[in-house]
Order: C-alpha cells, then structure tokens, then sequence
C-alpha cells in the first residue's frame, strides 16, 4: 500500500481485502519502504505488509488472531506459500493474506518475465489468477 494512500485512505465501510506478496521482492519491499529498483531510483515509498494488514483489519473492525496454513509445496520450485485469514469482520468481512517465500515481483503462476536479478523468482505453488476469481466469487457486499 502506496504510504500516501495509507495515510489518506479513510474507507466508508468494512470491505474483504486479499494481499498476494512476495517475500522477497525487490521492487516493493515486505516490510516497507522505497518503491523501485536497485539503481536508486524510487516511485515513493510503500507500508509494510504487516502494517497493510493491520489498517485493513481495523477498518473491518477484525480483533481475533489468524489462521494460519502453510500451503503444500506442489512443484518443487524452491518456493513455499503461507497463507493466514483474518476472519470475523463486520459484515462477515476478511483479509487473506499469502506471502510466497522466496518469489520476487511476479505474478504467482505466471512466468519468469524479467531476470531474477531484476525482479526475483517467480513462483508456481500458487495461481494467482484463480486465487483472485475465486475470492472475488466468495465475496458479498452488504
């Protein structure tokens, strides 16, 4: 989450929020940070993860702890998917996190676009565009 929409963002409502992040991204750091690559350049600086999951789930009014799973490795890539749900928001709202340790900036499932120096490993152990479909088909606004 860009830190200027952090810090403006003021939502009317608890909504379902999903983050898929890797672990080990260069270009939009875990834990916060300068936006950009290596070279220096940056395009601003982003919260956390952690810090993103927190807003959302006081926005959602979200007190209890996680689930958490550490999903099984189905190819072997060198990759490990963990995901955690925060369940119980108002309006039945969640935020579902997956942190694909060891994948870089790239889509989960999709290919190795730009060389691992630029923007890390991709990874297989997840299909983001069916994990994306099938949250959005979960999903009910009041």
């Amino acid at each position: 989450m860009p830190e200027p929409l952090a810090v403006a963002c003021k939502p009317s409502r608890a909504i379902s929020v999903m983050y898929i992040h890797g672990a080990d991204d260069p270009l939009v750091p875990i834990n916060g940070g300068k936006i950009g690559f290596r070279s220096g350049r940056s395009f601003g600086e982003c919260i956390s993860l952690a810090d993103g999951e927190a807003f959302w789930r006081k926005n959602d009014g979200i007190r209890s702890a996680p689930t958490a799973t550490d999903l099984p490795d189905r190819v072997g890539d060198g990759t490990r998917v963990r995901l955690e749900i925060w369940s119980g928001g108002a309006h039945d709202t969640e935020i579902v996190v997956y942190t694909i340790l060891g994948r870089g900036h790239t889509w989960a499932g999709g290919p190795q676009y730009l060389p691992r120096l630029v923007v890390g490993k991709a990874s297989q152990n997840l299909n983001a565009t069916r994990t994306i479909c099938e949250f959005f088909q979960a999903q009910v606004l009041p």
